[in-house]
């Protein structure tokens, strides 16, 4: 019988039987209720949203490599547990913790120390590897306010006139760079990049890293600097028909931006023996036609020194020229100061032109 049909027999009075006695029915009773089974991971999550809400801390078993770490729950506040790749009951006991990985444990310990002390935190008592740790996983786990703590820093590794990018190895730039990239600061990513190609142009800093990197990201002005310095320093292997990068670093596309260059700036070199400059009239110079004469006369026999540098270094072409023309007595004879001044800063804007150009000549 249903229950709709027993809750009407019980609304309605009782009737007698044939023999005239009255037949009772009894009320109808319900089964007592089920208690509710629910599962471990639901009786997990339950308690832990209990406990957020009475505002009890709950601490997070975690496994990194080996070592266990205790660590607060409120560290994986802004990261959603499917991110982690974690059921919502693992990490409750140190018999099922969160396995974390992509950094060693010291790495971990920097962040999670981090996360503990901040806002007390003191650059001076770190190491720039532990500065550089925390600013990228605190990117990595979220941690907004070791996020927003970290930007400051970052700028004044990078802008302050103690940057330590001026001693730093290739992996220091590929981190700030990645840093600056993540926190989509322009200004920081260029300024790392003027420092990357000055010291690579200085023969401190292998131009590989720097090739490698900016071709990956896509940033054109720092590929067309590191691939000008490293084709300098195959171009006796290209001269003499052997293998480019003989240690096979460089992929067929990279091989080609050399390879372009290589060609272009030889080309370039010969445009610019028999193309000095221009310059312009100063405005006390009364024969100007002269002072072009002799500048181009000059910018010849400047070009036709003996020189170690080869013919595609067309920037250092050009230092070593506007320095033989600077001690120049002849030069200093026949052109106005004035003139003279002019004709050194063409040849300095000359350089810094085709700098800026370098992408061109590597068909970047």
């Amino acid at each position: 019988m249903s229950l709709a049909s027993k809750l009407r027999y019980m609304s309605k009075p009782p009737r007698s039987s044939p023999n005239g006695d009255s037949t009772v029915f009894p009320m109808y009773s319900p089964p007592p209720p089920r208690k509710a089974v629910s599962s471990p991971e639901q009786h997990d999550i339950r308690a832990r949203d209990r406990r957020r809400r009475e505002g009890r801390k709950q601490i997070i078993w975690v496994r990194v490599k080996e070592i266990l770490f205790r660590v607060p729950e409120s560290f994986f506040l802004n990261i959603p547990l499917e991110t982690l790749r974690v059921s919502p009951s693992q990490g409750l006991t140190a018999d099922d913790p969160i396995c974390l990985g992509g950094h060693t444990v010291a790495q971990f310990r920097y962040i999670l120390d981090a996360f503990k002390s901040y806002p007390s935190l003191n650059t001076r008592l770190m190491t720039l590897d532990q500065i550089l740790t925390i600013g990228e996983l605190s990117i990595r786990y979220n941690l907004a306010v070791l996020m927003q703590w970290f930007l400051p820093v970052l700028e004044d590794l990078v802008l302050s006139p103690a940057t330590p990018l001026r001693k730093s190895s290739n992996v220091v730039y590929i981190r700030l760079m990645q840093l600056a990239m993540r926190y989509k600061r322009k200004d920081l990513v260029a300024s790392i990049s003027s420092k990357w190609v000055s010291r690579m142009h200085w023969g401190e800093l292998d131009p590989l890293s720097a090739l490698l990197f900016a071709d990956m990201y896509g940033l054109r002005d720092l590929l067309g600097h590191a691939c000008y310095v490293y084709l300098m320093s195959a171009e006796e292997r290209i001269r003499s028909s052997e293998p480019i990068d003989p240690k096979e670093r460089l992929c067929p596309r990279q091989l080609t931006y050399i390879m372009a260059g290589y060609h272009s700036l030889r080309t370039y070199h010969r445009h610019l023996r028999l193309t000095p400059p221009d310059i312009t009239a100063a405005p006390r110079c009364k024969d100007h036609t002269k002072c072009i004469a002799v500048w181009k006369f000059r910018w010849s026999a400047a070009m036709s020194r003996p020189c170690s540098l080869p013919d595609v270094d067309v920037l250092g072409h050009l230092v070593f020229i506007e320095q033989f023309l600077r001690e120049d007595t002849l030069l200093k004879a026949c052109l106005t100061p004035a003139c003279k001044e002019a004709a050194l800063k063409a040849v300095s804007e000359k350089r810094d032109m085709i700098a800026r150009q370098l992408h061109h000549h590597f068909d970047l």
